[in-house]
């Protein structure tokens, strides 16, 4: 992916290789293949896109912002806001809950979980997500 620069702003980005015209010239799609090092794309305003995924969560978990562009020190960078955290403690009884022997002698699928149980269940579902992002970022710093 790369990003069209003109006047210090991003004009365009350029999700896959293809032709196009830059002032008076037409270029075909070679320019984003190893025929052209990034020096030579640069000098005519294509920069390479630089992902930073580090606010980027787990999406079974997170919802994340849309990607958003920026260009700055010459360099155009793809990035996330700050990912909000889904509701994802049950708030009913199912009849898994049921089937598991989870469910309260004195309760029916489908009624109402006690908010106790339901801070419980959140903490638990937290703890779970806490260590697997971490394992994530020991797996990616380990990478670098």
């Amino acid at each position: 992916m790369w990003g069209l620069i003109e006047n210090n702003e991003i004009k365009k980005i350029i999700n896959k290789p293809k032709g196009l015209v830059i002032g008076d010239t037409r270029h075909s799609r070679n320019i984003f293949s190893f025929r052209w090092t990034n020096e030579e794309r640069e000098a005519i305003g294509i920069y390479e896109v630089v992902f930073d995924n580090s606010n980027k969560k787990d999406e079974a978990y997170y919802n994340n912002t849309n990607q958003s562009f920026n260009f700055a020190d010459g360099v155009v960078t793809a990035s996330f806001g700050s990912a909000t955290a889904k509701a994802i403690a049950d708030s009913l009884w199912t009849q898994a809950d049921s089937d598991n022997g989870d469910l309260p002698d004195d309760k029916e699928v489908f009624d109402k979980m006690d908010p106790e149980i339901q801070e419980a269940v959140k903490f638990l579902i937290n703890e779970i997500v806490v260590k697997r992002e971490l394992k994530k970022l020991e797996k990616s710093e380990n990478k670098a």
